[in-house]
């Protein structure tokens, strides 16, 4: 079936699904072998430092102050949309507005210096925003190398790590752009109906069209979820938190450890003020395990997770999640819930 077609059906099961609304069927239990959990998110928040004593007028080559107004000029981050940016300090963000449109451009140097004032300690604070913020910078694989002054540890230079994806940018940003606008596209339809509608559409179009898979190229990238059909935790979380983004709806990345201490990501989606956990991939995962469209993870609390994820790192100072009125079981229609699932020896 083409993707098109795939997104249409999505769209009429979605309508039958509303029909369901208030009707729930009680359920056993459903067997599952346990989770891809052991997921690494490779060189995440990972980056070498190279000190260099004599630095010259590299410290001076930086930008300055007009270079940085006319990227606040350029590039609008409100703060709903883009979280990490607002936990950085103000040196901090100066570096963010930099880094971000260095990796938009596929620089393979971004100087700073001076004036951002950022240093060797909390320079990976900033591209970690930038990562967790920008989904759609699927070239970026969040690692980097930055060269800093020996004495004062002050950086100069940052050099991102891109993976493959970058070499051919015209080709994979127009492969990405129309595999996403096919989703947004049928979501937009559905916005009469209210942010939660949409949300539900644009999840089962993840679980339909992707497919977990720790040996898929450019696994961390929404490109992978959205192009190839094949990635595991990070590509379907910024694969959602982007088309979301997209639809105006805040949705963050959310990265932390599972139950068996594995590394994991998925999403808290905002919806009119309040936030909610949600879990593409374990939906997906648990989905296909049992042969059923699952929203298990889909707009649940901190108490319905906390046994199976744990927040690590920036991602502990997003929203928390109270709030279990728009959980898939209540708000929407039958599905398997998270204590339903057994997971197998």
């Amino acid at each position: 079936m083409s993707k098109a077609g795939r997104f249409i059906c999505i769209l009429a099961i979605i309508a039958s699904v509303v029909v369901l609304a208030g009707h729930l069927i009680s359920r056993t239990g459903r067997d599952v072998s346990r989770l891809s959990e052991d997921i690494n998110i490779d060189g995440f928040a990972e980056g070498i430092g190279n000190a260099i004593s004599d630095i010259g007028n590299r410290l001076d080559d930086g930008p300055g102050e007009s270079e940085y107004n006319e990227l606040r000029m350029q590039y609008t981050f409100p703060e709903e949309l883009y979280p990490y940016l607002y936990m950085l300090n103000e040196a901090e963000q100066r570096a963010y507005f930099f880094i971000y449109d260095g990796v938009y451009k596929a620089e393979r140097t971004i100087k700073l210096g001076k004036f951002t004032d950022v240093y060797k300690d909390n320079v990976m604070k900033v591209v970690t925003a930038v990562y967790n913020d920008h989904p759609e910078l699927f070239w970026f694989d969040s690692g980097a190398t930055y060269v800093y002054e020996e004495q004062s540890g002050l950086v100069v230079e940052v050099k991102p790590q891109y993976n493959d994806l970058a070499d051919s940018l015209l080709s994979t940003k127009s492969a990405f752009n129309a595999n996403a606008e096919s989703i947004i596209s049928y979501a937009r339809l559905l916005q009469g109906s209210g942010p939660l509608k949409q949300e539900v559409y644009v999840h089962d179009c993840l679980c339909e069209i992707c497919e977990y898979d720790l040996s898929a190229s450019n696994h961390q990238s929404a490109y992978s979820c959205l192009v190839d059909g094949h990635s595991v935790c990070s590509g379907y979380a910024r694969a959602f938190q982007y088309i979301m983004q997209r639809l105006g709806i805040p949705t963050y990345f959310v990265t932390g450890v599972t139950s068996k201490g594995g590394a994991h990501a998925w999403n808290i989606v905002m919806i009119d003020g309040s936030a909610y956990y949600v879990d593409v991939t374990w939906d997906d995962e648990v989905g296909r395990q049992t042969g059923e469209s699952v929203h298990a993870f889909f707009n649940v609390t901190e108490t319905d997770v906390s046994k199976t994820h744990s927040r690590q790192g920036m991602s502990t100072f997003l929203p928390q999640c109270t709030r279990g009125d728009l959980a898939y079981s209540v708000a929407v229609g039958d599905t398997i819930t998270i204590d339903q699932i057994k997971w197998s020896p």
